[in-house]
């Protein structure tokens, strides 16, 4: 981002994004609505999952705590893409 860059727009609750779709009650907005849901979803386990590891007291169960919520997001594309951004970026 540059400094000319128009300022990012402020986050969207739930609520914002149901509005949304009911403005605009498409194909596409369903999908985008279902999958932020589904994202929202991974982001509160994987908080829940890093909150329960904080509160342990031995090394081995807070790591494996961690293990737990990166496990989590192993699979999502988005994940996967920025892995493959990252990874290409150290080589160049």
């Amino acid at each position: 981002m540059s400094p000319f860059d128009p300022p990012a727009p402020t986050a969207l609750t739930a609520l914002d994004i149901r509005m949304l779709y009911d403005r605009n009650p498409t194909e596409e907005t369903r999908r985008m609505a279902w999958e932020l849901w589904r994202l929202r979803r991974q982001v509160l386990d994987m908080r829940e999952m890093l909150a329960e590891a904080a509160e342990k007291t031995h090394r081995a169960q807070v790591v494996y705590g961690i293990h737990r919520a990166l496990f989590l997001t192993e699979n999502e594309p988005c994940v996967r893409e920025a892995q493959g951004f990252i990874q290409t970026k150290r080589a160049s």
